[in-house]
């Protein structure tokens, strides 16, 4: 714990003046946010404290650990059951360390990952047992966000014990593992896993039909058995049981929405909100929330965001009802010019605290107004089309819908003369969007490649980066850069795979490389790496346990001649002993063969005496590094003493 105190402040004058308390003095939760509304009054993350442990305050009550900092629920969930019982202090340092690594290997706020862990591994559903004795069945059932992070931390803090014990890993390095994978949502996670299991096992027993479409289902299927069974009467029968039909829908309520009510909506609303002085955000967002009570919302969805969006009723075809009816007091197009984000912002405010109180609302957002809205943008003028870019990116950043509402903009008759691109660089200009989670926002939208949102003509990397590059959006051709050449890591590592499972000769293997690399453009450091794991990756590890020490060794050996002649400057080497120490971190099979496949690279000269010295010195990575220091302390000792020897001899 001494650790953990020396970084505290002890000058209260001077965190005056800083104005903010930061977690252990280092991590602030002003910049930290939870992407599912639904979870943001359960993941408590605005507590002020300098380390996570209010002596039991929260205990007191049934549910007011819902309202204690989560990185507390972390401490304290590490605490159950076996050798941490009980020793808050102990948990306490295990989570300030992981903090610390988890910055390290992500350069990231580690309470920011924390908390995206939190809700990646929070399962949306489970099934429960209904009935008694022989007549057990399992059935689906919503979980509750508060059991959602209840069992988000249990299953985070179950993998990282189940991960260190036993494993030369500390308990530290295996919670910022855990945290990490699920925060990415990998499935390297046990949390992640789990959560999986437990949506899976809900769906195979899938939640009771509701009452009133049983009710329909068998009425359905008496008509169509009775409109079958006496073809002389069909005409009659038919038209008596349609009424039937439409009594009982009007019975139960569930009458579809006739287009003619919706300005009877529109004007409710109107009256709803006339009351409100312009510019009071608060006004609006406590009077849609009020109307909420009385006005069919789920009924009139579309109508709803229509009216909120653009501010009027739209015909098919993207034209205004009109009708004579004054535009609505409160909607995005209602925002001044010229048109700013902070401005914008406002708006969406009250679409995230509207919906946050109304959930249901988000499906239609998400799945039909926003889609329709996109294939009516040709009709708009400039001003318009800014602003809803502005708020559409705000609403993705902010969780209330999902870069799927974007799906028109790649249909190739709406692209084809590029008007919609100008509504594209809208969107990812707001710098809220284009940042690190815009890939995984993409591709949960099924969006797949930014060149979609070019004309058929355009569809080529050069000539996105030259757009984006002169609408002065660097950063999106910078990511997409990135991931252009992690796509041609991907395909060179695979291509060395295939021809080294072919054992094909080692200068023909050589040659395909460089063909490769004038096109990839990969620095020297990174093409070592990339020459690394895939010679790797075909190799076939099943061997038993005390050959596989042996096997690795022959399979360097066999492929030091591949490696060598991409491996003649400094940073070349030291990048492939870096590599190595990776691959062997992530293999702990092969751990203890690091030092013999160092001394097999330096015999094959593909690592020379300065480049293994600069690595045990200060070149080492953060994974094992004291596990692999160690290890290879004697190999380093004997080259330095045989560099020694040689410098004497020369002097």
């Amino acid at each position: 714990m001494a650790a953990v105190v020396r970084t505290l402040p002890v000058d209260a004058h001077k965190v005056g003046q800083e104005g903010s308390v930061k977690l252990f003095g280092r991590w602030d939760t002003q910049d930290v946010e939870c992407k599912d509304i639904s979870l943001t009054d359960y993941i408590q993350i605005r507590h002020a404290v300098y380390l996570p442990h209010t002596a039991g305050r929260y205990a007191k009550k049934q549910f007011k650990k819902a309202q204690m900092p989560i990185v507390e629920r972390l401490v304290d969930s590490l605490m159950m059951k076996g050798r941490n019982n009980g020793k808050k202090l102990m948990a306490v340092r295990i989570v300030a360390h992981a903090f610390e690594i988890i910055h390290l290997l992500t350069d990231q706020n580690p309470i920011q990952v924390l908390v995206d862990a939190v809700v990646n591994t929070g399962p949306r559903e489970d099934s429960t047992r209904i009935g008694s004795q022989g007549t057990v069945r399992r059935q689906a059932v919503d979980v509750s966000p508060l059991r959602r992070v209840n069992q988000s931390v249990a299953l985070l803090t179950i993998g990282t014990r189940e991960s260190a014990f036993r494993n030369v890993k500390s308990v530290a390095e295996c919670l910022a593992d855990e945290l990490i994978n699920a925060a990415k949502g990998s499935s390297n996670s046990y949390a992640i896993k789990k959560k999986d299991e437990l949506e899976r096992v809900a769906k195979s027993n899938p939640k009771e039909q509701p009452i009133v479409a049983c009710l329909l289902n068998k009425l359905q299927n008496r008509l169509s058995r009775a409109s079958e069974s006496k073809h002389e009467k069909a005409p009659l029968r038919r038209k008596l049981n349609t009424n039937r039909v439409v009594r009982i829908h009007v019975f139960l309520g569930i009458r579809s929405q006739p287009h003619a009510q919706c300005p009877v909506f529109r004007d409710q609303l109107y009256k709803q909100l006339e009351g409100v002085p312009p510019g009071d955000f608060e006004g609006y967002t406590k009077e849609l929330v009020a109307a909420g009570g009385t006005l069919e919302y789920l009924k009139y969805a579309d109508a709803l965001f229509e009216i909120l969006i653009v501010g009027g009723l739209l015909q098919p075809g993207g034209n205004f009802v009109e009708d004579g009816a004054p535009r609505s007091p409160f909607s995005i197009a209602n925002a001044p010019e010229p048109v700013q984000v902070e401005e914008v912002k406002q708006y969406v405010e009250v679409f995230n605290k509207l919906i946050r109180r109304y959930k249901y609302l988000q499906k239609p957002l998400e799945e039909s107004a926003l889609p329709t809205l996109m294939q009516y943008m040709h009709r708009w003028p400039a001003a318009q089309k800014e602003r809803v870019a502005i708020a559409t990116g705000l609403m993705i950043s902010q969780g209330l819908a999902s870069a799927g509402c974007l799906q028109p903009l790649t249909k190739d008759q709406l692209v084809k003369d590029g008007k919609y691109l100008r509504f594209s660089t809208r969107f990812l200009a707001d710098d809220v969007v284009v940042d690190r989670r815009l890939p995984q926002r993409r591709h949960k939208g099924g969006i797949k490649d930014l060149l979609l949102f070019f004309p058929p003509s355009k569809r080529e990397p050069q000539d996105l980066l030259t757009y984006f590059r002169g609408a002065d959006l660097p950063t999106v051709a910078d990511w997409y850069t990135k991931k252009q050449t992690a796509a041609l890591k991907t395909e060179l590592i695979q291509q060395l795979k295939e021809l080294c499972e072919k054992e094909e000769p080692a200068d023909v293997v050589v040659a395909a490389i460089r063909e490769s690399q004038p096109g990839s453009s990969l620095p020297e450091t990174e093409l070592i790496q990339v020459i690394w794991q895939g010679l790797m990756a075909s190799v076939d590890w099943s061997a038993r346990a005390d050959q596989i020490e042996g096997l690795a060794l022959k399979e360097v050996a066999r492929y030091a001649p591949i490696i060598e002649p991409f491996s003649s400057t400094g940073k070349s080497q030291v990048a492939l002993i870096n590599a190595v120490q990776v691959y062997c971190y992530d293999d702990r099979r092969i751990m203890k063969s690091f030092p013999q496949i160092l001394k097999v690279l330096y015999n094959k000269d593909c690592v020379s005496d300065q480049a293994i010295i600069y690595w045990f010195q200060k070149g080492a990575k953060p994974q094992g590094k004291q596990h692999f220091l160690k290890a290879s302390e004697p190999l380093v000792k004997f080259l330095q003493a045989q560099e020694d020897e040689s410098e004497e001899e020369e002097e």
